[in-house]
């Protein structure tokens, strides 16, 4: 093909190029670049600046053509979509533990809300989803992992909402209005109440809930 020739044409400008940086005494400054390695009479190249040029474009394109295509919007919604199930199966297998329950007995309905939020280069994902347990109605539950989730360790929180929660979260009032949290500030262990691991993890462990209404006045500022 036209282009192919070309192409080792540019190839053989190239290694003159190459050529004249380690033998520079072997070339006059006016042809520089353009002898080829078998013949080092200097010459007019017998391609025009156009003809380069559409070379350059053809294996431009084929090289295009061999990368591997980005996925569609569609497909990374389904990979995002098929992620958040996986991690909040993982959430669900954590409650179970936690209350003694069999992971066989909780089965994942539906996600309802999902907001992700960056604190300070670190996330977190919360989700509202409807879960149907074992000779019960089903429930709105409350979840906040990791974005990456892919371990128990990676899930901070996941509990049923009761029908008079409203926990106020400053990571989704604006994104995610609809997305509702945990009334407790005792059960919603999400750094926008308290930054400190160890704290949250101590709270999670913990069998009773404190009564932590007036922390919550302090860190709004003004009475709620």
């Amino acid at each position: 093909m036209e282009a192919d020739r070309v192409i080792r044409a540019m190839r053989r400008l190239l290694n003159g190029l190459r050529m004249g940086r380690k033998h520079p005494q072997r070339i006059s400054n006016d042809f520089a670049g353009l002898e080829s390695w078998g013949d080092p009479t200097p010459r007019a190249s017998p391609f025009t600046l156009k003809e380069l040029g559409d070379a350059w474009v053809a294996a431009a394109k084929r090289q295009l053509i061999r990368r591997p295509k980005s996925p569609t919007r569609e497909e990374l919604l389904r990979r995002r979509q098929e992620h958040d199930r996986k991690s909040l199966m993982i959430a669900l297998r954590v409650y179970a533990e936690e209350h003694n329950i069999q992971p066989a007995d909780l089965e994942l309905i539906e996600v309802k809300e999902r907001n992700l939020i960056d604190e300070e280069g670190k996330g977190y994902v919360h989700f509202n989803f409807v879960v149907k347990m074992q000779h019960n109605p089903s429930s709105l539950f409350f979840g906040e992992v990791h974005p990456d989730c892919r371990e128990e360790e990676d899930v901070y929180l996941c509990t049923p909402l009761e029908a008079n929660d409203l926990g106020d979260c400053y990571g989704c009032k604006d994104r995610a209005k609809e997305l509702v949290h945990p009334t407790s500030v005792a059960t919603w262990v999400g750094t926008w109440m308290f930054p400190f691991p160890s704290f949250t993890k101590a709270l999670k462990k913990a069998k009773t809930r404190p009564d932590f209404s007036w922390l919550t006045l302090v860190s709004c500022g003004h009475e709620c």
